[in-house]
């Protein structure tokens, strides 16, 4: 899971360097279906370029611009990577290791191997919308832990992390697959047609995942929130600052 660290653009409404953002006094209720995320069809896998998309107009595009959104000139939704917009997620989220069921399962699921799905992702966008965070531009993650911390606003309760918003990728070690002999060909009886010969197919051995990322396949979600972990991941030159918070 590689999010990539971007530099921040001037943001217009961004707070100014070290004052925290007050958010507004009222909640502003039922959530938009702009901060909804749709993903692409396919295999969940940390390893590939997966993205995740919102409406062009969606708040949350202009409320984190550090992202690397794609939005064609001509329309169309805003493109961003899966695991940059999970570190928005995932840095408003709690865990509460006190839960056992949870704790069990953060110690079990590792970083590349597993993530927060969409929905659970929309249901965070869906509180930060409600609690007036997107009304802001953020020029980084840090002005963003800031807003968070000193909104009166959000509801904890709902940025805490449930059991069911683990979702599972491919594996990292692709299993080999054992060879498939020959079939012959059957010659037709009876007025029916014909079965065609089928070639064997060769068996394919087991293909490992980067050996450069292997330490993430060794790393739990529970592991992850330590410091020794957190500065294992500096290391490795992995852009996870979403796992200081």
């Amino acid at each position: 899971m590689a999010a990539a660290a971007a530099t921040a653009a001037g943001a217009v409404n961004a707070p100014p360097a070290n004052a925290p953002v007050i958010a507004p006094l009222v909640r502003l209720g039922a959530s938009p279906s702009a901060t909804t995320i749709s993903r692409h069809a396919g295999a969940l896998t940390a390893l590939d370029p997966d993205e995740w998309t919102l409406p062009r107009d969606s708040p949350v595009v202009d409320a984190f611009p550090f992202l690397q959104w794609s939005i064609a000139p001509s329309g169309g939704p805003a493109l961003v990577a899966m695991s940059e917009l999970q570190g928005i997620c995932i840095t408003a989220c709690s865990f509460d290791m006190d839960d056992h069921s949870l704790a069990r399962a953060l110690r079990g699921a590792n970083l590349i191997e597993s993530g927060l799905s969409a929905a659970a992702c929309s249901a965070v966008l869906h509180e930060l919308h409600d609690a007036r965070l997107l009304d802001y531009t953020f020029k980084g993650e840090g002005d963003f832990l800031e807003a968070l911390a000193c909104s009166t606003l959000v509801q904890r309760s709902a940025l805490t992390c449930q059991l069911g918003w683990l979702e599972t990728y491919e594996p990292f070690d692709r299993p080999g697959a054992a060879a498939v002999p020959a079939v012959p060909a059957v010659a037709g009886r009876r007025g029916q047609p014909a079965t065609p010969a089928v070639p064997a197919v060769p068996a394919a051995p087991p293909t490992p995942g980067p050996a450069a990322l292997r330490f993430l396949r060794l790393t739990s979600w529970a592991a992850a929130r330590t410091v020794t972990a957190r500065r294992r991941l500096q290391r490795a030159g992995i852009a996870f600052a979403w796992l200081a918070a």
